[in-house]
């Protein structure tokens, strides 16, 4: 069936692509023009085909469409034809009548596709053949989002300039450098002019700093390289203009520079992480001492209870402990530059998790392709890349694991994990922890082998490979009869706590089951010390506005062992194995670091952690924003202000101080006076600024707050 049908929903006429055949797998036949499919079924675009009737299943399939593009199209002002696909999950291919027209392998980008009118592949008034070839690694598939549709394009829309944004080398000398990128998306060339300017945040002052004459085509991509000095640290943007010069339109992109506020940490020992640690008595434990400092360092445990040992080298605290009971230790590092103290509480009872966890997870980098060295390389990269020496502690091995169950039943792992206990003990002689990743239903969200009915010998897997957390997945359990239950989203949680508190080592749960049933308020009683509260984060700040706002209800069931978890961080660089920078902006990554802190949600890193910048590592290094995070009370921060664009959150902290978080949620920077009643200082506070750990002196009313778009400030108050 042809169909064609002129879209209204613009002002520009366009051609609805609304009736679509499908078949999963692939074949070379399926891309060209003439292929039969009518015996194909159709779908529906607007939909991932599992909720459609298709079967939850991952891998190749193949979209077909026909449609009838009007010469009408044609138009004097244009130069081509657009072709919007919509929402993609996860990678596609688009062909038109047998010839590719591009690809996206980033899925949560909407695909716009572009053919000139002279092409030679466009056929006028007559059936045209779409085809999109669609590979979906795990979760849910195909053309889930938006109205495929066939516009008409202006000429600027074949050329594309692109920052490559966050692609910067930061440099110590406080120098940033990074390519530009200008190609043509046709065989037409594009000559004319490229500059770059410089736009200061509060005046809005434009300094030109380069400018260049190009010329280009879609076989030859122009790359200009750009090296200036850093300005202040400030949320300055660079403004990249292309004027061509045929017919003097202009194209425009701007982007933020990333700046650092963490300052360089001292020489001498500063003691952070965790001050309190749950275990249960007979279950190993495993504690590092984070201290940042030059290093050689010595460390003693003044009051030590009997069965845990230190290693004065590393700073390794093990052992067991037999018997309940609650143990103040002294803690000390020293090095040639001085000494620090800190005191660490240890609780042995029935509480794990007393603090959020911090750590990094190997979804949001590697999706379902881990194995054993990927594993191992982000271990080693969190020493050496100092992440431990400020808490940072577990190392969680996410879906993909897994191969099939043997004959007696065990879940062996997949060829690339040759030695489960051989991987732990290697992130454990690093004074590091281990996760691992299941799900209650009988396969996992990546479509492997689950833990269905098979909980306590799986369990007791882990514990023998020595895992310290493990992360529980709802995926497929949904479609199991015990689902039906009326216990039905606790049960499979249940029945693993059952099982974890036989093994001889503590194994931290973590729920993931996306807040069904408001897991907050009974995410403990089945055993879980952190569960999620939402859907899955991307890094784009519709998504942080979803999970980091409006959890004050969620807040009131939070406290020391029990952690609402908004979902891993989405900083530094990610992907699922093609990886790119965070599409945060840098305010914006501030807000997002600051928002989990404050809101004492657990810490999970999903970036590379070998390709950490010198940005990066500045927003997971502060030891005054982690103590936020840290600190022993696990009081969670509220939204205490919501008024407009401007929200402050505030969050009671052990020593009676309060921490702060302003944000502004404008797209636009604003300068506001502050009030006493808008952050809750009833008296006299001196504040610090924990990023840039300044002391500000003492609160005046009315002190202004100065906020990028989308930016925060995040104050300490102290009680003067």
């Amino acid at each position: 069936m042809i169909h064609s049908a002129m879209a209204q929903e613009t002002n520009e006429p366009a051609v609805k692509i609304s009736q679509w055949k499908f078949s999963f797998g692939q074949s070379p036949e399926w891309i060209q023009p003439d292929f039969d499919d009518r015996d194909w079924p159709g779908i529906q675009v607007n939909a991932a085909w599992e909720s459609q009737g298709f079967g939850e299943r991952n891998g190749d399939a193949c979209y077909r469409a026909r449609v009838l593009i009007p010469s009408t199209l044609q138009q004097p002002d244009k130069a081509g034809l657009c072709f919007s696909m919509g929402a993609i999950d996860d990678m596609d291919s688009v062909f038109v009548n047998g010839h590719f027209i591009g690809a996206t392998r980033v899925f949560t980008e909407e695909r716009f596709y572009f053919l000139h009118y002279n092409s030679g592949v466009i056929r006028w008034d007559a059936p045209n053949v779409i085809v999109v070839k669609v590979f979906d690694e795990t979760g849910w598939g195909g053309m889930y989002r938006g109205e495929p549709m066939i516009r008409a394009a202006h000429r600027s829309e074949f050329i594309t300039l692109d920052p490559l944004p966050g692609e910067w080398q930061l440099a110590d000398d406080n120098r940033i450098s990074k390519k530009v990128r200008l190609y043509a998306k046709a065989s037409v060339v594009f000559s004319g002019g490229l500059r770059v300017e410089l736009v200061e945040p509060w005046s809005k002052e434009r300094q030109q700093l380069k400018q260049w004459q190009v010329s280009f085509s879609d076989k030859d991509t122009v790359e200009q390289f750009l090296d200036i000095p850093l300005p202040a640290a400030a949320s300055y943007q660079l403004l990249y203009t292309f004027e061509e010069a045929t017919t003097a339109s202009q194209q425009t992109v701007r982007e933020n520079l990333p700046y650092v506020l963490t300052p360089p940490a001292p020489q001498q020992p500063v003691i952070g992480g965790a001050k309190v640690i749950g275990l249960r008595p007979g279950s190993p434990l495993l504690y590092s001492i984070a201290a940042t400092g030059q290093r050689p360092m010595r460390f003693t445990a003044k009051g030590l209870p009997a069965g845990l040992q230190l290693d004065p080298e590393t700073g390794i605290i093990n052992g067991v402990l037999e018997q309940e009971g609650e143990y103040q230790v002294m803690l000390m590092a020293r090095n040639k530059k001085g000494r620090h103290q800190s005191t660490l509480l240890i609780k042995a009872g029935q509480q794990l998790a007393l603090t959020p966890p911090m750590g990094w997870n190997s979804w949001n980098v590697w999706g379902v392709r881990v194995d054993e060295k990927k594993i191992l390389d982000a271990a080693n990269a969190m020493v050496q890349q100092g992440l431990v020496n400020y808490g940072w502690t577990y190392i969680n091995m996410d879906d993909g694991w897994q191969a099939q169950r043997a004959a007696d039943g065990h879940l062996q792992p997949g060829p690339q994990f040759p030695d489960m206990r051989r991987l732990t003990d290697s992130i454990h002689r690093l004074g590091l922890k281990a996760g691992i990743y299941s799900s209650p239903g009988p396969s996992t969200c990546g479509n492997f082998t689950g833990s269905y009915q098979q909980e306590t010998r799986d369990v007791a897997d882990w514990a023998r490979w020595g895992f310290d957390l493990v992360k529980y997945d709802w995926c497929s359990f949904g479609n199991t009869p015990e689902a039906k239950r009326p216990d039905g989203l606790q049960y499979p949680y249940k029945q693993l706590d059952k099982a974890l508190r036989q093994q001889p080592r503590d194994i931290v749960l973590s729920l993931c089951q996306y807040g069904m049933g408001e897991v907050w308020q009974w995410g403990h009683e089945v055993g879980g010390q952190l569960w999620r509260t939402g859907g899955d984060i991307t890094d784009t700040w519709p998504s942080i506005l979803e999970l980091g706002f409006g959890n004050n209800a969620k807040a009131a069931y939070q406290q020391p062992g029990r952690w609402n978890d908004p979902d891993m961080l989405v900083l530094g660089r990610l992907g699922w194995g093609e990886l790119r920078p965070s599409r945060l902006t840098p305010d914006e990554q501030y807000t997002h670091m600051s928002l989990w802190c404050i809101q004492a949600a657990p810490l999970l890193l999903g970036c590379d952690l070998q390709q950490l910048d010198l940005f990066s590592k500045g927003l997971l290094c502060n030891t005054e924003v982690l103590a936020i995070n840290q600190d022993p009370l696990g009081a969670p921060g509220m939204e205490y202000y919501h008024q407009d664009s401007l929200v402050v959150f505030r969050k009671p902290l052990q020593d009676g101080s309060v921490a702060l978080a302003i944000v502004n949620l404008k797209n636009d920077y604003i300068n506001v006076p502050l009030t006493a009643a808008m952050l809750g200082l009833p008296g006299a506070y001196r504040l610090r600024d924990c990023w840039r750990q300044q002391d500000l002196g003492v609160y005046k009313e009315g002190m202004n707050a100065r906020l990028a778009a989308h930016g925060v400030w995040l104050l300490k108050a102290i009680p003067k």
